[in-house]
């Protein structure tokens, strides 16, 4: 059994299928925003975390599925959405939104300070406040207690990931895309 789990910006939707991946069943949740403005978006990751198991639960329930005889996660995700994890896998920040705009500010900097060779680094030709790497900046300077030992970046997709099933990971994509990765 394939259990996948598409965390979209407006649903959030779990679907089963089978070896030969005919789908069996499937349902979703309205994202619930927290803070939804002009600059901010963001989520509550414990929520999303009840979300997926209540939505995996019943989308086992009606395809007369036991949770236990799923063998494969597909998970995709909405592109620079993250939070900060502390070493136990607890969310310490809610989730920010790829739409989230607060780091205007660091984005402009990125790009003073990283000018040409950004791209080099990013699938992105110039640092935009969607990035992940805008965001923390945004977030090192405004909540610098979070920069300690132990505390790790997760994207959505990976905070499911290690919820799941203990992995922490990063998508190539994802993290391409991110700012971050080099």
């Amino acid at each position: 059994m394939i259990l996948a789990i598409d965390c979209g910006s407006t649903n959030h939707k779990v679907a089963l299928f089978d070896e030969c991946l005919r789908r069996l069943s499937g349902c979703s949740a309205l994202v619930t925003y927290t803070i939804r403005d002009a600059e901010r978006v963001e989520f509550d990751p414990e929520r999303i975390w009840q979300d997926t198991l209540s939505l995996i639960v019943r989308t086992c329930a009606a395809a007369r599925v036991q949770p236990q005889d799923i063998t494969t996660i597909a998970l995709t995700s909405q592109a620079q959405t993250f939070t900060l994890v502390d070493a136990h896998g607890k969310a310490i920040v809610p989730f920010l939104s790829w739409a989230d705009q607060r780091a205007q500010e660091e984005s402009v900097e990125l790009k003073a300070r990283l000018g040409g060779q950004f791209h080099q680094h990013c699938s992105f030709p110039a640092p935009i406040p969607q990035l992940q790497v805008s965001k923390l900046l945004w977030l090192a300077r405004r909540l610098p207690a979070l920069h300690r030992p132990g505390v790790s970046v997760a994207s959505l997709p990976a905070f499911l990931a290690l919820r799941l099933g203990g992995l922490r990971c990063a998508d190539s994509n994802l993290a391409a895309m991110s700012g971050l990765y080099s």
